[in-house]
C-alpha cells in the first residue's frame, strides 16, 4: 500500500519535500488583447445603435395644425379616459389653442430673426478669416435648428 520509490529520500512516515509554489504564468499580452477587443466591440455595438436610435430627421419636419390636433387630443383623451362628446369638445379647445399658439409664434418670428443677426453681427468682427468660416457654419447649423428655417443674408437691423 504504502510504497516506497527507491529514488525517494524521505524517511518512512514523512511527506517527500515539496518544491516551492510557481507563480502561475503572467498573460498580460492575452490578457490586453482580450480588453481590447471587448472594449471595440462596445464602441462598435454603441455606435451601431446611435446609427440606429437616430433615425429621425433634425431639425424635425413641422406638423399642420390639424395633424398637431389630432395628435394632441388623442393623447390626452387616451390618459384621462374621456367620452366622444369630450372628445370632441376638447380638440375645439385644442385647435383654437394651437392657433393662438401659432400666430403667436409667427409674430415672434421677425424679432428672433433680427436678434439672431445681431448677434452674428456682434461676434463675426471678433474672429479671424478662418474662425468666420467656421462661424458662419456653426450659426447656419443653430439658426436652422433654433427657428426651424435658413438663416436670411440681411444686414442687422436694431428691433424697435
Amino acid at each position: 500500500m504504502n510504497q516506497i520509490r527507491s529514488d525517494d529520500s524521505s524517511k518512512p512516515g514523512e511527506l517527500p519535500p515539496t518544491r516551492p509554489l510557481q507563480p502561475p504564468q503572467k498573460r498580460r499580452w492575452t490578457t490586453l488583447i482580450l480588453c481590447s477587443v471587448i472594449f471595440i466591440s462596445g464602441g462598435v455595438i454603441g455606435a451601431g445603435l446611435a446609427v440606429l436610435w437616430n433615425t429621425r430627421p433634425w431639425p424635425l419636419p413641422r406638423r399642420t395644425l390639424q395633424e398637431r390636433t389630432d395628435r394632441l387630443t388623442k393623447k390626452i383623451a387616451d390618459k384621462v379616459d374621456l367620452s366622444a362628446e369630450q372628445t370632441e369638445q376638447l380638440r375645439a379647445i385644442i385647435k383654437e389653442r394651437l392657433e393662438e399658439i401659432e400666430s403667436i409664434r409667427l409674430e415672434m418670428s421677425p424679432k428672433m430673426q433680427a436678434q439672431a443677426q445681431l448677434l452674428d453681427a456682434k461676434i463675426t468682427p471678433l474672429l479671424d478669416d478662418r474662425q468666420k468660416t467656421k462661424w458662419k457654419k456653426l450659426y447656419a447649423k443653430l439658426f436652422r435648428r433654433w427657428l426651424n428655417k435658413p438663416p436670411t443674408t440681411q444686414p442687422a437691423t436694431q428691433p424697435t
